[in-house]
């Protein structure tokens, strides 16, 4: 039984991620494949395509990435389209090195005050 390819937009600021996640989805041959390598145009680009589902390359630090994220699920017109996140593994001396960095800004104020 014949069954419709479904859409996919896989968006990353980056070159490799985002062909990578492309080349993946295509050799599965179940799936139309856009790849959009710039976080400024991954927004305009998945309300154009209207996708079934959307894949997001985010890195740790990347607030481009988060704040297409939140656009995403904010506007009525993408905000039911499933979103799926990749990240590689951090190893940048840990996590606890990770959130004191996230912490302070450049002039070492504390950018961000723990809740717990």
């Amino acid at each position: 039984m014949w069954s419709p390819r479904q859409s996919v937009v896989a968006v990353s600021g980056e070159t490799q991620p985002a062909r990578f996640l492309g080349e993946l989805l295509v050799d599965t041959n179940e799936y139309d494949v856009v790849v959009v390598e710039s976080v400024e145009r991954g927004y305009d680009r998945v309300k154009q395509e209207k996708p079934d589902a959307v894949i997001v390359y985010l890195a740790m630090d990347d607030a481009a990435m988060c704040q297409l994220l939140s656009m995403l699920t904010l506007d009525p017109e993408t905000s039911a389209i499933p979103i799926v996140t990749w990240t590689e593994r951090f190893d940048g001396g840990g996590l606890d090195c990770f959130i004191a960095d996230a912490r302070c800004d450049s002039s070492m104020q504390p950018a961000a005050i723990p809740l717990n």
